[in-house]
């Protein structure tokens, strides 16, 4: 059986009804094949976001979260350059878990 397209779910009941008045023919074989719509059929709107307070939605915290963000990846990366140093003076060479964390940290850096 094909699964219908995203927006609607099957019903758990299908019916076999003929057409309500003011269904067209694509309501009527969405609802024969039970399925049915997320909301429902009536696909009312959800309801209107609240504000907790004047002027909430007009917050922008994307500067805050970057700049931390920003500033933690960067003391992650001095971290790992100064592992990478120290492994690469007192024993000469790195291993696997080096290059690991080599890149992860490389694989970090574009998030920001």
């Amino acid at each position: 059986m094909l699964l219908p397209p995203y927006p609607y779910t099957l019903n758990p009941t299908p019916t076999t009804t003929p057409p309500a008045p003011g269904l067209d023919t694509a309501d009527h074989a969405r609802t024969t094949a039970g399925i049915a719509r997320p909301h429902g059929d009536n696909m009312t709107a959800p309801p209107p976001v609240v504000e907790p307070y004047p002027g909430w939605a007009a917050e922008d915290k994307r500067p805050l979260i970057l700049g931390v963000a920003g500033t933690l990846i960067a003391l992650a990366f001095l971290f790992v350059v100064a592992r990478v140093y120290c492994r690469l003076i007192s024993i000469r060479k790195l291993r696997i878990d080096d290059f690991i964390v080599i890149f992860c940290i490389v694989g970090c850096a574009p998030e920001t």
